[in-house]
């Protein structure tokens, strides 16, 4: 899934050169070769065309293209109760099918044309359409991408309420955590959150730049920030901690009908109860090293975490005026 994510930016990359020739191509035509040149250096420079092109449409090929592993892993992983499978098979579903998807698209993509549009998108002409719509477009899929994410979040929401140990029917594991399901599972979030991520911190620092400071266009350009980094940041840890809960309520389960109350507290054979009671602190103890090993935060999401405070860092230093001049009495600026 790895080398997947890597070929996936690399064909995003290219597809990025391969929509400027074609731009160049047009522009050349219609408008001439210094308009062109104006388009090549907007595209390549002020735009960062190849990095954001790169980030934001190969993560939308890894979470696209790979999502049929994770609809597959979550069917596999759990035991589903019969009076729940129609609407974990709905929630499911749409992680490929959601209208809701396309309406928030829609939606998403009006927001950032009313804010890149007013803030004043350069060149004029053919170019200025066709630069256009290629920066517009990131609102589109980081849209797209958001509901895909908010749908994989909505199936761990809808597992995590239905799992309790009081229930009757309620959801257990079918594989182990460490299976090759939940690996899957565990390995999609992390890569698609780290690329998340990283795409909206190219995004956002690219747009920060190539726009003049106007108001108050400019200070809206901080809205990803606030529409994707936090289902991003959920979406890679609450799954996990979902996972966890539901095989703690396996294993008490299981350990409940093993040793049912009667047997401990019975009057008969006191040696032998005694031996029971040290077994299931042995258990117990299992359990707590079991639980160690399969944290909520791990060494693998350090790269998520370091580039969200990161982000979060650079947001403050450029947004908050106190906090900037605190930071120069302290260091010395």
């Amino acid at each position: 899934m790895i080398v997947h994510a890597c070929i996936y930016l690399l064909v995003a990359c290219g597809l990025s050169g391969c929509l400027f020739g074609i731009g160049w191509v047009l522009t050349v035509l219609m408008q001439g070769d210094l308009m062109a040149s104006q388009l090549t250096t907007a595209w390549f420079t002020t735009f960062n065309g190849l990095l954001v092109g790169a980030t934001g449409y190969g993560l939308l090929f890894f979470i696209a293209r790979e999502r049929h592993r994770v609809q597959l892993a979550l069917s596999n992983v759990f035991n589903v109760p019969s009076e729940c499978l129609p609407e974990f098979t709905l929630r499911l579903d749409r992680i490929r099918r959601w209208p809701l998807r396309g309406y928030v698209t829609v939606l998403l993509t009006l927001v950032g044309s009313i804010v890149l549009i007013g803030a004043g998108i350069p060149l004029q002409g053919l170019a200025h359409v066709y630069l256009t719509i290629a920066v517009v477009s990131y609102y589109c899929i980081g849209g797209y991408m958001l509901m895909i994410l908010v749908a994989i979040l909505g199936v761990f929401d809808y597992v995590n309420d239905n799992s309790s140990p009081d229930r009757s029917q309620r959801f257990s594991l079918k594989a182990p955590l460490r299976s090759i399901e939940a690996k899957t599972i565990d390995l999609y979030l992390i890569i698609s959150a780290l690329l998340g991520l990283v795409a909206i911190y190219v995004a956002v620092r690219t747009t920060l730049t190539a726009f003049p400071k106007t108001a108050p266009y400019y200070d809206l350009m901080v809205l990803p920030l606030f529409f994707f980094v936090p289902a991003t940041l959920v979406y890679s840890f609450y799954p996990r901690y979902v996972l966890r809960e539901v095989w703690e309520s396996d294993t008490y389960e299981l350990l409940e009908r093993l040793v049912p109350d009667s047997l401990l507290d019975g009057n008969d054979d006191p040696k032998g109860r005694l031996e029971l009671r040290k077994l299931l602190i042995e258990v117990k103890a299992k359990l707590i090293e079991e639980r160690k090993a399969t944290p909520i935060l791990s060494f693998r999401d350090a790269p998520a975490l370091t580039l969200a405070a990161f982000t979060a860092a650079q947001f403050l230093l450029q947004k908050d005026a106190v906090l900037v001049n605190f930071l120069k009495s302290i260091f010395k600026w």
